[in-house]
């Protein structure tokens, strides 16, 4: 009984394109975590977000397993855009209908990554 040519398709697929990487793949830095944490607060995002409740945006616990740190920086970088034309991030806009969409907050690439270290910090210590 050999495998059915599907699966032989979709592995040849997955190893030709890879899985996706989630953000959380490597231990946080946690001198850029404790960066992105100060920016957290000083940014307010905890007046929307939070880890482990929903707030006005989603729940932020476990984003890192469930997003790309790709993924997380193109969103951080312009939430609308990736509304309009990303089905993860539209859905989860849909899943807070009667709030806006997060709006864009200027930050330089090593803010976001601050931020994502933060976040993955955050769900290393609830795993």
């Amino acid at each position: 009984m050999g495998i059915p040519k599907m699966s032989w398709l979709v592995l040849a697929c997955v190893a030709a394109v890879g899985l996706p990487q989630v953000a959380q793949a490597q231990k946080p830095d946690l001198t850029l975590a404790q960066r992105g944490k100060k920016l957290f607060e000083v940014r307010q995002c905890y007046g929307c977000h939070t880890f482990g409740r929903h707030l006005a945006g989603p729940d932020l616990a476990g984003v890192t397993a469930r997003r790309s740190a790709d993924w997380i920086r193109k969103f951080l970088s312009d939430p609308s855009v990736m509304v309009r034309t990303d089905s993860a991030a539209a859905r989860l806009w849909d899943a807070n209908k009667g709030y806006p969409v997060m709006p864009t907050i200027k930050m330089n690439a090593q803010e976001i990554e601050a931020l994502i270290q933060y976040m993955q910090l955050q769900d290393s210590r609830k795993g």
